[in-house]
């Protein structure tokens, strides 16, 4: 049986059916704060969703890795491995979220990160402020922003991410013909999607609410 808190969605690309796997939680950094141990608790969950090896690709939302303060590099080093050793010998992709993070006690990152075959696929921080600042602020650091566009590629599939307030990047920088488009948010729930080619998918996770609107899958036609 599906956990609840496990989303399931099907689609079908021009050479396959994909299962979708939506790892729900309420992740928003501006309502009460999350505890490390729920942080935890999301990170297991993850965990079993791909060692489940029932979804094709598993998605969280922004903000998911972040507890009762913006992680350690070290902290982020140790997620990461295990999210390395946990895709070992899968061909699932894994996108868990974003990491709020400090590499240097000084600055703070929104980072999403991509995961399959036991290795890390993606790096991608986030460009633009969308509330970084203010939290790094609560914790006497300082917000940094990324420059690199998302693309990346998975099995035959070219793909494309933006973080929440990133949206409509893909199309400004002119990436066109993705496969796929991933947005992962938290407080947005929309992007322009002319990047997508025709019966591309847009991929949406926002963990601001879990309610189902929160998390979809379009199809351009």
């Amino acid at each position: 049986m599906t956990p609840q808190w496990l989303k399931t969605r099907k689609i079908r690309t021009r050479t396959e059916e994909l299962s979708l796997g939506f790892i729900l939680t309420a992740s928003s950094p501006y309502r009460k704060s999350r505890s490390d141990q729920t942080l935890q608790i999301y990170h297991d969950r993850v965990l079993e969703a791909i060692t489940r090896n029932e979804h094709d690709i598993i998605v969280g939302p922004e903000y998911a890795y972040f507890g009762e303060r913006p992680l350690t590099a070290e902290q982020k080093t140790t997620y990461e491995t295990e999210l390395q050793n946990a895709t070992k010998e899968k061909d699932c992709l894994v996108i868990p979220g974003t990491m709020l993070w400090s590499p240097d006690n000084y600055s703070m990152k929104n980072t999403a990160m991509g995961f399959t075959r036991g290795i890390t696929l993606f790096n991608y921080d986030k460009r633009q402020e969308g509330g970084e600042r203010m939290i790094a602020r609560r914790y006497g650091l300082v917000s940094s922003y990324g420059i690199e566009v998302g693309i990346f590629l998975w099995r035959e599939y070219y793909c494309g991410i933006e973080v929440c307030v990133d949206k409509g990047t893909l199309e400004r920088k002119r990436k066109f013909g993705l496969d796929f488009k991933f947005l992962i948010a938290c407080g947005l729930h929309e992007t322009p999607y002319a990047s997508l080619r025709r019966d591309g998918y847009l991929i949406v996770h926002d963990g601001l609410d879990i309610s189902d609107i929160h998390q979809y899958v379009e199809r351009k036609s």
